[in-house]
């Protein structure tokens, strides 16, 4: 795979999830805190993308009975 095309899929939240845990383990890992601090950027930017939509979503949202 292409160097330029590896850095963006790197910057997606999948490596965090399966790449990170295995490169810890077997000791592969550069840095683990900067392991945690990209898992954690994940995290925070999912938590506040799913609030702002789950907002918007309960806007727009009609029950109709009980």
């Amino acid at each position: 795979m292409p160097d330029n095309i590896r850095a963006v899929f790197n910057l997606t939240p999948f490596p965090s999830m399966v790449d990170a845990p295995i490169s810890i383990y077997q000791g592969t890992a550069e840095s683990v805190i900067q392991v945690f601090g990209i898992q954690l950027m994940w995290i925070i930017i999912l938590a506040i993308s799913s609030e702002l939509l789950w907002r918007k979503a309960k806007k727009k949202i009609t029950v109709q009975g009980g």
